[in-house]
């Protein structure tokens, strides 16, 4: 993240409260909130204006982010890409201990705004965005991060732990039930996950378990995934949406394809046993992250497991 603003520099926006990527709506040519996936629709030239303002100049359409010419600026009036050369004043500010940007419509008291959820459409993704009253609020800074392509979450035939944001549990296919449930890891077979890709699409994959070769997927029972509904160990792949933060490197989200339903430690227990299911999302505390650990011909890497680890004491264990 940067606060120093260098001319001809592309960047993207980061909205400090949703953790979320300001994004061209290539339909209707707004400006929304969305995951961050590396779309020129995300990125953004620096051009230095007049008297210390700037312009923002889209990658994928060589327009200005802003209003229209002749365009009042109010609350909720939408931003877009404009043929017009619209500035912005760009000021540092300080928010809940840390140094953000506000993007300022010039001469006014409206700021660049993301729609907070109780605001109608504002539910992520695809919050819009607009100019709105400064009220110093999070969903009003931003960031600005010249890493305008996000790496892909995983690299195909490696095996993972898929470990929760706080590191207290990881994804644990019970043998006896075949749910997945939060347990500390302890390096079993049934905790490690290979990562195999859909066709050649970044963010789509399905997780094999090294144990017994079922896949990370949801109940069966379930026609339509909905609240709730377990996580479980499936016969067939099922694929995921991962949803990288777009502030927490190496944190993402793990959804459902085309719904808000994402893999859920119940209560962001560290419980051993604790539920995974899915749930509507929410704050960072579903966040996983992928911790290499082997490939699928060496799951284990350099060191096999003979049994399991004893919590007071060493493992057993050979260097192959």
């Amino acid at each position: 993240m940067t606060l120093d603003i260098v001319e001809g520099s592309i960047y993207r926006f980061v909205n400090v409260h949703f953790s979320a990527t300001l994004e061209l709506d290539r339909q209707g040519h707004g400006t929304v909130l969305n995951d961050f996936t590396g779309s020129a629709y995300q990125q953004w030239e620096a051009r230095r204006g007049l008297g210390g303002l700037w312009k923002f100049r889209s990658v994928a359409t060589g327009n200005n982010l802003g209003l229209d010419l002749g365009k009042i600026a109010k609350n909720c009036a939408l931003t877009t890409d404009t043929p017009t050369e619209f500035l912005w004043k760009v000021n540092r500010i300080e928010f809940e201990g840390r140094q953000c940007l506000q993007f300022i419509v010039p001469n006014t008291a409206y700021v660049l705004d993301a729609s907070s959820p109780h605001d109608i459409g504002g539910v992520f993704p695809y919050n819009t965005v607009y100019v709105y009253e400064n009220w110093f609020s999070g969903n009003q800074m931003w960031y600005l991060d010249d890493n305008v392509t996000p790496q892909p979450p995983c690299v195909v035939g490696c095996t993972y732990k898929i470990s929760s944001s706080n590191g207290s549990s990881v994804a644990h296919l019970e043998d006896d039930t075949g749910k997945v449930s939060g347990f500390r890891y302890n390096e079993g077979r049934n905790q490690l996950w290979e990562a195999v890709p859909f066709e050649n699409e970044t963010y789509l994959w399905a997780f094999k378990n090294v144990f017994n070769g079922l896949y990370l997927g949801i109940d069966s029972d379930s026609e339509v995934a909905k609240e709730r509904t377990r996580v479980v160990g499936s016969p067939t792949p099922f694929f995921w949406y991962i949803a990288p933060d777009s502030i927490i490197g190496d944190a993402v989200r793990i959804l459902v394809p085309y719904t808000t339903l994402v893999l859920d430690l119940s209560q962001h227990d560290s419980a051993p046993g604790t539920v995974i299911h899915l749930y509507r999302r929410a704050d960072s505390h579903q966040h996983w992250k992928f911790e290499h650990v082997g490939t699928a011909e060496r799951p284990f890497g350099d060191t096999l497991i003979l049994g399991p680890r004893d919590p007071g004491g060493a493992s057993h264990a050979e260097t192959k």
